[in-house]
């Protein structure tokens, strides 16, 4: 049964909620733009072009002094005397010329200009497309094609009243549940999947390893099924590209899937996506792939054409040309071709406010990774879907990195939508909702790594499948022996912290040292997959600095960096230290951000967790976050003593 999720629209708290957005989108600007550092570059000369090829921007082409370190693409902002800056695009950048498409007409000649990047141009798109909506609603005016009642429902979702108008439930196609069988998927994942299918709002709630992003491909796969027309976004270039890989897995026997069916959008592809599956996805690559096959079709009729004209087949020749214009249209039908057959989008959520091309109607709506995605963002997309919206995500991982941290901020860009919507306070007390679905059995990690997270972070019950567990323990590489969680105390070295960096040189040489000891080859050759991960910019510096002549991490990053990867070793390098005091680690709850990154780097690992802490004094000035993980790990990980690490 559909779980009747639209409310009765409430003005007022819709307007609320762009008043606050707009704050912290302002402040959030403010931030950016004053951390950025930004070269100024000099400008003169401009002429408007007599045409606009950039639509609703106004091309003009300046002099430069000299190259101007600007490419193409890149946005910035004009500064003319006696005028407001103006944000513009770079369009073109060659020896001392410089043209832009500016967001304002400036007249015919600008004498003199300065550009600078514009280093806050996305979060200006946001702001600026959340006012314009706001003023419409304030005007009592049409906000087609978003949809303010939908955008509220992902909001207030408890508040449910009736289904949008047109919704109908889908049933599960049957050769998609025999090939999900095969995938496979789990019961709690085809639960999902036909939940997405039968309601009009569905958050599915996917601890790390438990497929989420399978799920959902799964789900976008049983909509295509059905012919809907559905904008899948994510936070980065990344995330889409991971779920477009696994997406393909399901819709690669479909008759139009070489002729643009599932589209990536945006310029920025990845190497998570594999280059095989450019020409299938990316809209340039299936053009090129399909103009090509057009030519050899059209250079084979050629040659057939002067053979019957040179043996004076008329008719064939007639016939011939006739095939020659037909293919000839086709080719310029090409991008219309594209258009008409795309039934997926997948892209990054930025381009829904960014690219004209896809502000309109959809019939659903999926994001994967909504936890990282700011609200205002998401609110925006979830407006344009006509039947259905799916909100995939993690609210035990971090949430979206921002410049700023005022309360505005706070409360309208860093704290996801599972919260707004007020899913973990639900959880908590037992009260599962029927819009929720939470998947419960994790793939990646050893059990006891699983063991440690799920209790004070999935509420005890993310559980280890029984693939995974009758899989066993792998072994560890050395030195870190046969238990998959280990804890390296730094006591004993009285390690310090430098204040201005936050750097920790005793702990990066011996991160250092421990890498180099676990990536040793091993028999066949091949070597394990480390990932180390720290607190600080800092420290991540020092750690690199430290690696120098040595094997190196696969990935050395920030734990907020590090969100949504995986790797064989994870080292947590848990790096505060006297010099410079506590600030992650003094978390209350593991709600807060100090929290949730320890959960973040601890479940980036397959076969080894290893935390690298200064146990004595985290548990003087640690929070009490930190102190329990210790304590449990006191308990049941294995202890070294970094002295005999070293030694």
């Amino acid at each position: 049964m559909a779980t009747q999720i639209t409310p009765a629209f409430d003005l007022q708290y819709t307007l609320d909620f762009h008043r606050g957005a707009d704050e912290a989108l302002r402040d959030e600007i403010a931030a950016v733009e004053r951390a950025e550092r930004r070269e100024a570059v000099p400008i003169h000369d401009g002429r408007r072009a007599a045409d606009h090829p950039e639509g609703d921007a106004v091309r003009y082409v300046f002099q430069t002094e000299g190259p101007a370190r600007l490419h193409v693409g890149e946005r910035v902002r004009c500064h003319v005397d006696g005028a407001p800056p103006v944000r513009a695009t770079v369009v073109g950048h060659a020896a001392t010329r410089l043209t832009l498409a500016l967001e304002a007409n400036l007249g015919p000649r600008i004498d003199a200009a300065v550009v600078q990047r514009d280093a806050a141009w996305i979060e200006a798109a946001l702001r600026s497309r959340l006012g314009a909506i706001a003023g419409r609603l304030q005007r009592g005016e049409p906000t087609g094609p978003f949809s303010p009642e939908r955008a509220l429902a992902v909001l207030r979702p408890e508040d449910a009243a009736a289904p949008p108008p047109g919704f109908r439930p889908l049933p599960l196609p049957t050769h998609l549940a025999d090939a999900a069988a095969g995938l496979p998927l789990n019961e709690e994942q085809l639960t999902a999947v036909r939940r997405v299918l039968e309601q009009p709002l569905t958050y599915l709630w996917g601890p790390p390893g438990t497929g989420k992003t399978s799920t959902c491909a799964s789900a976008i796969a049983a909509l295509l099924a059905h012919g809907e027309r559905i904008l899948v976004v994510t936070p980065s270039n990344a995330a889409a590209d991971v779920l477009l890989t696994q997406l393909h897995a399901r819709v690669a026997d479909h008759p139009l899937i070489a002729r643009g069916l599932v589209q990536r959008f945006g310029s920025r592809v990845t190497d998570q996506l594999p280059p095989a599956l450019h020409d299938l996805f990316v809209p340039s690559a299936i053009a090129d792939r399909l103009r090509e096959e057009n030519d050899a079709v059209a250079t084979w009729l050629a040659e057939e054409r002067a053979d019957a004209a040179s043996t004076g087949r008329t008719a064939d020749v007639d016939m011939l040309d006739a095939e020659l214009a037909s293919l000839a249209q086709e080719r310029d039908r090409i991008g219309a071709e594209l258009a008409r057959n795309c039934l997926v989008t997948v892209t990054p959520i930025a381009n829904v406010y960014l690219a004209r091309a896809l502000w309109r109607q959809w019939d659903a709506v999926v994001c994967d990774e909504a936890s990282a995605v700011a609200l205002p963002a998401l609110y925006l997309a979830a407006g344009l879907a006509r039947s259905r919206v799916v909100v995939a995500g993690d609210f035990q991982q971090l949430g979206a990195v921002t410049a700023a941290d005022t309360p505005a901020v706070r409360a309208w860009l860093k704290r996801d939508l599972f919260r707004v919507a007020g899913i973990p306070e639900m959880l908590a007390t037992g009260e599962t909702p029927p819009y929720v679905t939470m998947l419960r059995e994790q793939y990646r990690m050893a059990p006891a790594i699983c063991d440690l997270v799920s209790e004070d972070y999935y509420l005890g019950q993310l559980s280890t499948a029984p693939a995974r567990r009758a899989a066993g323990a792998i072994p560890a590489p050395a030195p870190l022996g046969s238990h998959p969680v280990v804890l390296i105390d730094t006591s004993s070295l009285e390690p310090t912290m430098r204040a201005p960096d936050r750097a920790n040189p005793v702990h990066a040489r011996l991160v250092a040292a421990l890498v180099d000891a676990v990536k040793a080859p091993r028999p066949d050759g091949s070597s394990a997959r480390v990932g180390v991960f720290t607190l600080y910019r800092g420290q991540v510096a020092a750690l690199q600095r430290a690696a120098s002549g040595r094997r190196r991490a696969d990935l050395t990053a920030t734990v907020h960096r590090s969100q949504g990867g995986e790797v064989d070793v994870a080292i947590l390098d848990l790096c505060d230290a006297p010099g410079a005091g506590v600030t992650f680690l003094r978390a209350n709850a593991c709600t807060q951000d100090g929290g949730r990154l320890l959960n973040v780097a601890l479940t980036r690992a397959r076969q080894s967790a290893v935390i690298v802490a200064n146990v004595a004094y985290l548990a003087r000035t640690g929070g009490p976050v930190v102190c329990r993980l210790l304590r449990r790990l006191g308990e049941s990980a294995a202890l070294i003593d970094a002295w005999d690490f070293v030694s």
